[in-house]
């Protein structure tokens, strides 16, 4: 790992004027590459599971986290009160997110002006405007926007505190550690960079203290998540250390991006070592951490890291800037070039962000489609059944959530509700013909890929269906099938 650089030897001065300017309009850029589209694309799964949570009351809300999801409960609560204050469209639930990265944008100009200069941390925001992947995390109702913000102001933070050390410096850092770690714990791995800083600052032990301070919060969280049995909910997607290679590819999300972004870093990595060292443990050691969590509570994903693109684009900035901005500035040629790759990485984000950003994604079912029609054509009395990942009754809930309580229809196979449990599925109906007795229509949402559309009921369930039951009409959407059974005139 490179060594960390030396500090400056004077902290930058307070922004006043025109220096304003960078800082705010990268904040509006980013912020905008976030709004565009917003809700156009459908919820997806983990954004069903934040509308669900966060509109649970308080009693429901704890026994939920109690079962699962312990980690978000910050961001849950948040929402919770957010949704009671803005609503709970899609653009609503996922603006949060959006003003966040916003947010994080406006302060990387900050951080490079700090680390560099200012017309470095302009360049890094750019790009970080540019980069699909802070799009696509920008219009999302989760948490990884907040804990990129934290990430950064906590870097903020520090060197301020390393500046002028105090109470009044170390206890902002160490609030701003709390946020980013209570946002998501991932990016609690951006602390090896600190400690890089505070060691050349020689404050190592009070960076010790107020980053473990700033830590206290999220342990009882993580507590209940490990003691809980709630590690598995990540363990599908155990990619394993082969990983790595492709991370930094798929964190900036679009090739050109990902291949200038990389170049640059790679050439402020060589040529400016010297000043780039806690940037390198910022974005290399997450990596080789998140992967060695192999197993049930894998976290090597592109959201979970999303808090080291700052990182990412402050390198880059400092590799173009440092290194090729000289000639840039001095030589017409190069000042052509410069403006020709600037214009082939906004065409290649905006490809980007209108196929993979504001579209729904790969796999992801169009609960939204399945729904209107259940709406357009449901009677009242009808009723609903699910079969497939366990997705489909909040999702079913969420794009149905308008319907006056008389014409929606009703969930048949139920015992206990979700709601009651405390959990994100409801119990299953023990006794089907009890529980259908007053249904002659039944609508089954259905994301099976094969078979009937039922295989993934309790068999229970799908023997009587297909007993008592016909298929009136059927129709498929993106990943998901919707099937009419109507009540038999006679049993077969």
């Amino acid at each position: 790992m490179p060594n960390a650089p030396a500090a400056p030897a004077r902290p930058a001065g307070p922004l006043r004027g025109r220096g304003l300017l960078p800082p705010v309009l990268v904040g509006l850029l980013v912020l905008a590459a976030c709004l565009w589209g917003i809700g156009r694309r459908p919820l997806d799964h983990d954004e069903y599971a934040t509308w669900w949570a966060a509109t649970l009351p308080h009693a429901g809300l704890a026994r939920l986290l109690h079962h699962t999801d312990a980690l978000l409960a910050p961001y849950y609560v948040f929402e919770h009160g957010w949704i009671a204050v803005v609503g709970d469209s899609a653009t609503a639930l996922r603006l949060p997110s959006a003003l966040a990265m916003g947010a994080t944008g406006a302060l990387t100009v900050l951080l490079g002006r700090r680390l560099f200069d200012l017309r470095t941390g302009t360049v890094a925001g750019v790009l970080l405007a540019l980069t699909p992947t802070v799009a696509r995390y920008g219009q999302e109702a989760r948490p990884y926007a907040f804990a990129a913000l934290f990430a950064v102001a906590a870097t903020l933070a520090l060197l301020r505190a390393l500046d002028r050390p105090g109470l009044a410096r170390w206890l902002p850092y160490a609030a701003a550690v709390a946020l980013a770690a209570l946002s998501h714990p991932a990016a609690a791995a951006v602390l090896p960079a600190h400690w890089a800083l505070a060691r050349t600052g020689r404050r190592a032990g009070a960076w010790a203290v107020s980053a473990c301070c700033g830590l206290l919060p999220v342990l009882p969280l993580v507590a209940l998540g490990v003691h809980g049995g709630q590690t598995g909910q990540v363990g599908w997607n155990a990619a394993g250390l082969s990983g790595i290679v492709p991370m930094p590819y798929v964190l900036f999300g679009a090739p050109a991006v990902a291949a200038v972004g990389l170049a640059c870093a790679l050439t402020a990595l060589v040529a400016a070592r010297d000043r780039v060292g806690p940037l390198a443990w910022w974005v290399l050691l997450p990596l080789p951490v998140t992967a060695l969590t192999t197993g049930p509570s894998h976290v090597l994903q592109e959201r979970y890291l999303l808090f080291t693109l700052p990182a990412w684009a402050l390198l880059a900035a400092c590799g173009a800037v440092r290194v090729l901005g000289p000639y840039a500035t001095r030589r017409r040629a190069y000042a052509t070039v410069a403006a020709a790759l600037s214009l082939a990485l906004a065409v290649s984000s905006f490809l980007a962000h209108t196929h993979h950003v504001t579209r729904r994604q790969p796999g992801e079912p169009d609960f939204r489609r399945a729904a209107a029609m259940i709406e357009e054509r449901a009677r009242p009395g009808d009723g609903l059944a699910y079969s497939g990942n366990g997705d489909e009754p909040r999702a079913v809930a969420y794009e149905l959530r308008h319907l006056p309580a008389r014409t929606r229809p009703a969930d048949v196979f139920t015992g206990r509700s979700a709601r009651r449990l405390g959990r994100y599925a409801p119990e299953d109906c023990q006794d089907p013909g009890a529980c259908a007795q007053d249904f002659r229509r039944i609508w089954v949402v259905s994301t099976d890929r094969s078979g009937d559309g039922t295989d993934s009921m309790p068999s229970r369930t799908e023997d009587f269906l297909w007993d008592r039951y016909r298929p009136a009409r059927a129709e498929w959407f993106a990943n998901v099938r919707v099937v009419l059974l109507v009540r038999a005139s006679k049993r077969a």
